[in-house]
């Protein structure tokens, strides 16, 4: 089967090898004058007229500049030889970075294996190993099918520092997804448990563009870790609840956990400014600065996350913390903290961009961590089951109403398959030649 990267430039090529047929039909042809041997049988009154139909003369010539044509289009098409169609084939990326080191610091084979291959619907097309590289640059290693039971030990390729972030799972998704051939679908599962710190800025869109259906995600086996010491209540309109709670359990943080002694109680309210209590004031005058990024979320690391609605026109309570900004310096959140109780307000309508984003846990990640004072290494860790962080990125991955195979062509590259562009290429140059060569015959035949 040929796919086409480009079928473009095939129609270009096909309609440009109509010129040469035009042109031939145009040229003038040489005429000669000879004597007509039935012109005695003719006489002047006589009303016949003699038409002479016009037809291409040259037409190996002609053949060869259309073919060059044609030939031209398709090697800019991005032809490539996919090869015989075999059902669906499953792409399989493993996390082995350091957020993994729980699951497989042993490197116990069998677990890896059920891990990142049992229950496979379809044939295995493709595994990736993924880890944080120098710079945060990933590095990837691809196993093929034959070689993946004996390199799921995978001695050689253990934990190194940094964990890896979902936007490299995708990426390597999609990137295997290009270099496959032999199927003419593709499902995909990810092997990883990402913390919310592995969500970032414009995950959604990422996602949907880099894998236009459904992802599987397997959880591997991680070991208990302790979930932070906070139990996170909330008030949420209708239209914000669900992407609240969401954004929680990506964090970790919920409300069925037993409080210990030492277990701070916090108490978040969003929506509008006549809904967040006394830490609150609504419809108080505040200043506002001129900024470029008006309707974005000013974090105190420095992070912008765009989409943030229009500003409140209240200002926080007296003696309350502002854990963050408007850009422009507009107060965004409240917060007051007492003894094991911390209040956190955060004046977000239903209609602002960040509700439903990949950015929402970021946000509230840092009005908890900087309003409550809790340090966000204590708001980074996985809950005793882990099922709240597993049951949050899956419905991520998974995606509304989105396929769970995908035609191999829609995730392609043009690099997929055998390229045909340097054998049309060629084709291109010897018609070229084999057409210099018959022009200079034929215009030599005429000199004669």
């Amino acid at each position: 089967m040929i796919e086409l990267a480009r079928p473009a430039f095939l129609w270009a090529g096909a309609l440009a090898a109509g010129v040469p047929l035009l042109l031939h039909f145009l040229r003038p042809r040489e005429r000669s004058r000879r004597a007509l041997p039935t012109l005695r049988f003719l006489t002047e009154e006589s009303r016949v007229r003699i038409h002479l139909a016009r037809r291409p003369d040259e037409l190996l010539l002609l053949l060869l500049r259309m073919a060059l044509c044609f030939l031209l289009g398709a090697a800019f098409a991005g032809a490539s030889w996919i090869g015989p169609e075999e059902g669906t084939g499953t792409l399989v990326v493993v996390d082995v970075g350091a957020g993994m080191e729980g699951a497989w610091a042993d490197g116990d084979p069998e677990a890896l294996r059920a891990a990142a291959l049992d229950g496979l619907e379809h044939p295995l097309a493709a595994l990736t190993l993924v880890r944080a590289g120098a710079g945060g640059i990933p590095e990837v290693r691809r196993l093929g099918p034959g070689e993946a039971a004996e390199a799921l030990a995978w001695t050689d390729f253990r934990p190194t520092e940094g964990e890896v972030r979902l936007a490299h799972l995708l990426r390597a998704l999609r990137d295997d997804a290009a270099l496959i051939t032999g199927f003419d679908s593709l499902a995909a599962r990810v092997v990883s448990l990402p913390r919310w710190t592995a969500w970032g800025v414009g995950l959604p869109e990422l996602r949907t563009a880099h894998w236009p259906g459904a992802i599987e995600l397997v959880a591997p086996p991680v070991p208990s870790i302790p979930p932070p010491a906070v139990i996170v209540e909330w008030t949420a309109p209708e239209t914000v609840d669900e992407p609240v709670q969401q954004a929680l359990e990506v964090l970790g943080l919920g409300t069925d956990r037993p409080p210990s002694p030492d277990t701070l109680r916090v108490v978040l309210h969003v929506g509008s400014e006549d809904s967040l209590g006394e830490l609150w004031a609504p419809g108080a005058a505040q200043a506002r600065a001129v900024s470029p990024v008006e309707g974005a979320f000013l974090l105190l690391d420095g992070r912008i996350l765009e989409g943030a609605g229009p500003s409140p026109e209240g200002t926080p309570a007296e003696g309350t913390t502002v854990p963050v900004l408007r850009a422009g310096g507009v107060p965004a959140g409240a917060a007051r903290r007492a003894g094991g109780r911390c209040e956190v307000a955060l004046p977000l309508s239903g209609d602002a961009g960040i509700v439903g984003s990949g950015e929402l846990p970021l946000l509230l990640e840092s009005a908890i961590a900087e309003g409550c004072g809790i340090t966000p290494a204590t708001l980074a860790g996985l809950p005793d089951d882990a099922e709240g962080a597993v049951d949050a990125w899956s419905r991520l991955l998974r995606g509304a109403g989105l396929p769970g195979v995908v035609k191999a062509s829609t995730v392609r590259g043009e690099e997929a398959g055998t390229s045909l562009t340097r054998l049309l290429l060629a084709l291109a140059l010897l018609v070229v030649l084999l057409e210099t060569l018959r022009t200079r015959a034929s215009d030599r035949r005429r000199a004669g």
